[in-house]
């Protein structure tokens, strides 16, 4: 990206650029940028920052929303047996382990069917986004967004053909697109909202 009085130019790499490109995206999403690499970044290309972006989910729940409610329900599971422990009697100790055991296998076997349902229903696509100054290299803005298709119940009760399946996970991935745009005009101080994605 290349800022022009108060615009943003999308550049495309140069060919010198492309394998120095290749080999930070290689170190993965997360790492950082050594300045000496985003020097010869900005040399080769005239750029002042980068947008780098990745798909973590695709037609899948977001792995960190199964884990987030599963560790809700076993924690909450694990209060109510520790109040039933606490009684001090070993019957009651024998029944809160069984309880907790019960409700355990409860609680994953239903999220498991919920989340296969939503995966059905709404296909989810999560993508997250960072924009990477060059000079001084720094990360200054992260986000992340999980877009999901228009919703139908009538999909769980029978099969999605490949067409629809296609056309939902394309609808969820412009979803997921539009809103990490519009968080990123925002923080170019952009107010107008982008246009639909195509």
């Amino acid at each position: 990206l290349r800022a022009q009085r108060g615009r943003v130019a999308v550049v495309a790499p140069a060919p010198e650029a492309k394998s120095l490109i290749g080999e930070i995206a290689r170190k993965g999403f997360s790492a950082g940028i050594a300045q000496q690499e985003a020097e010869r970044i900005r040399t080769a290309t005239g750029a002042d920052a980068i947008l780098r972006f990745r798909i973590t989910d695709y037609g899948l729940t977001p792995r960190a929303w199964g884990d987030g409610y599963i560790a809700f329900e076993v924690s909450s599971t694990l209060a109510l047996t520790a109040a039933i422990a606490y009684s001090g009697t070993t019957a009651a100790k024998a029944a809160a382990g069984a309880y907790l055991t019960q409700e355990t296998v409860e609680e994953i076997a239903e999220a498991y069917a919920g989340f296969r349902a939503l995966d059905t229903v709404s296909r989810p696509v999560r993508i997250e986004a960072a924009l990477i100054r060059l000079h001084p290299a720094a990360r200054v803005w992260q986000s992340s967004d999980t877009g999901l298709s228009d919703t139908r119940l009538s999909r769980i009760f029978g099969k999605v053909a490949p067409e629809e399946r296609n056309r939902q996970l394309q609808q969820a991935t412009d979803h997921a697109i539009r809103d990490l745009m519009s968080d990123f005009a925002g923080l170019l101080g952009n107010t107008a909202r982008p246009g639909a994605v195509s």
